[in-house]
């Protein structure tokens, strides 16, 4: 940042962006630093995902109140212009971002980038994909430029195309075995860190755990089983797929976003699935709970709960229905 001139933007790629948080903040940072610089550079950064639902809430910046928490007053007084019901961001930082919708695997990356921020995507990725995924960003970073991983992920058998510094830097050289993907091709990495009441325009496709065997057998079964409410997840709890209006059961947690079933789960319905879970993964069979009540709008509701154990898959998963006992309610409104 130092040495940069006028014409030589620092460039970022911010992968799943979800809501813009962490573009946004990555920005704030940039602005922070840059106080101390005699000459403030451009920055440019580049925010994608594959839920165009997600995109729209991440240009319109606002956010609730209780960012607060989490940002410091200087910095809320600084980068956000409160409005009714929760802040957003000023226009001076989301000019400085651009969130667009693309899929790695089938669109051509960005270039010449300085930085790449791709935390927490590819534990979701099987290796496969990976080898695919790695090569692009070496492609898509200038020499030098810095791959940002999560704190779970490692470069592993990649340490040849970058040299680890806490985040990895891109090391010099040709970019080894990669090319740019066709429109037609196949393939697609999870939207991080959504909450969207279906994934359909995010899916997890082939090569991504639990991903199209899985969606093609929970069909399979929900069609059999004349289509009720649900959720297919993977061994981890983390929902892959909604399938059906699943808002009586489910709903985004406050906070930090999350696909875990279990912080999804309304009042009432954590320890139930917990239950059925576990022992389906137990038993790997299926488990059927029938007539759990469970409170909602003042008065009782009886659902059916099934947890189905889905095989000859690649990873363990299970597709989770919810059928509401209709004659149960009307047996408790008459009394």
């Amino acid at each position: 940042m130092q040495h940069r001139g006028a014409d030589d933007p620092l460039r970022v790629w911010v992968l799943g962006c979800s809501t813009g948080q962490e573009a946004y903040s990555l920005a704030m940072l940039f602005a922070e630093y840059s106080e101390h610089l005699p000459r403030m550079p451009r920055l440019q950064i580049f925010a994608t995902d594959l839920n165009d639902v997600l995109l729209e809430k991440a240009r319109h910046a606002f956010y609730p109140q209780t960012i607060a928490q989490d940002v410091t007053s200087d910095r809320l007084r600084r980068f956000f212009d409160e409005e009714e019901g929760g802040y957003r961001v000023n226009k001076t930082l989301r000019q400085q971002v651009v969130f667009a919708r693309q899929n790695l695997m089938s669109d051509p990356p960005f270039s010449r980038m300085d930085l790449i921020s791709c935390r927490n995507l590819l534990i979701y990725l099987e290796p496969g994909l990976q080898k695919k995924i790695m090569p692009a960003f070496h492609y898509a970073l200038k020499p030098g430029g810095f791959l940002f991983l999560g704190a779970s992920e490692s470069i592993s058998q990649f340490a040849a195309l970058f040299t680890k510094q806490k985040i990895f830097s891109r090391k010099a050289g040709l970019t080894p075995l990669f090319h740019l993907p066709l429109p037609n091709e196949r393939g697609t990495y999870p939207s991080s860190r959504q909450h969207a009441q279906t994934l359909d325009s995010a899916a997890a496709p082939d090569g991504v755990r639990g991903g199209g065997d899985a969606q093609r057998e929970a069909d399979r079964i929900m069609v059999n089983q004349f289509a009720p409410p649900g959720v297919l997840i993977n061994a981890e709890l983390q929902i892959l797929q909604f399938r059906g209006v699943t808002s009586d059961y489910l709903e985004p947690p406050t906070g930090k976003a999350s696909f875990d079933l279990l912080k999804m789960a309304r009042q009432g319905w954590m320890l139930p699935l917990r239950a059925a879970i576990n022992r389906a993964q137990r038993e790997n069979k299926t488990v059927r709970r029938e007539n759990v009540r469970v409170g909602q709008n003042g008065g009782t509701r009886a659902v059916n709960l099934q947890v189905i154990p889905l095989k000859n898959l690649k990873e363990r998963c299970y597709l989770i229905s919810f059928e509401e006992d209709h004659e149960r309610r009307a047996d408790h409104r008459q009394r």
